[in-house]
């Protein structure tokens, strides 16, 4: 189960999109605004500085892998968010998580292993089957159209340097040569990690706010 954790750790983007939520008008209902077109420049910097904020707080945990602590560390940041605010609010905010989940687990993860070599289409294929139900519910609570691709457009670079941290602590672990190996391994395993380290099993808080806004 640790090697599985690993390898579909929340790196990235998680949780960092629906953040900005708080810092906005509150809202007095439950009416669901219209996503904006794109992030604001104060979306930006709440972006970045919850980024910076998760790489600070794993580096207190320690640990042989750094995609664990950092796993751990977004859990913190996304619960210490889920605490507060409207409903609404909260339904935004696990949104964005969920939106940077799907932008690692997608977008991210086939771009870096395009550039090993390996065509990640059967995982990502799977992946996206997998969670059609819960992106469903996610989608209604966006704040920017097409949230998944901006997130990742606005942190690709952080995004990449998560996963490259990610597959190298595959390689680690299973004492793979190269990070080619890792990606083999994604694609190998895909339906044993998507039924054992689900978005229900990696970001609890973040699950069960969108199970319940079915």
């Amino acid at each position: 189960m640790r090697k599985l954790l690993i390898a579909v750790a929340v790196l990235g983007v998680v949780g960092v999109v629906g953040f900005q939520v708080g810092n906005k008008a509150a809202h007095n209902n439950e009416d669901i605004p219209p996503p904006a077109q794109d992030f604001s420049s104060a979306d930006k910097d709440i972006m970045q500085d919850t980024l910076q904020n998760m790489e600070k707080l794993a580096e207190t945990y320690g640990g042989q892998y750094q995609s664990v602590s950092m796993l751990r560390a977004s859990n913190e940041i996304a619960n210490q968010a889920l605490d507060n605010g409207t409903d609404l609010e909260k339904r935004q905010t696990a949104a964005g998580v969920f939106s940077g989940y799907m932008a690692r687990n997608t977008i991210g993860l086939k771009e870096y292993c395009d550039q090993q070599g390996v065509d990640m289409t059967p995982f990502v294929d799977k992946f996206i089957k997998h969670n059609a139900p819960m992106a469903e519910v996610a989608q209604k609570y966006y704040v920017v159209e097409n949230q998944v691709e901006s997130a990742f457009a606005e942190m690709k670079d952080t995004v990449m340097r998560m996963v490259d941290m990610e597959m190298q602590d595959v390689a680690k672990m299973l004492k793979y040569p190269s990070t080619k190996e890792s990606c083999v391994f994604m694609n190998d395993s895909a339906d044993r990690i998507l039924s054992k380290a689900s978005f229900k099993d990696l970001v609890p808080a973040a699950y069960a706010v969108l199970d319940a806004a079915k």
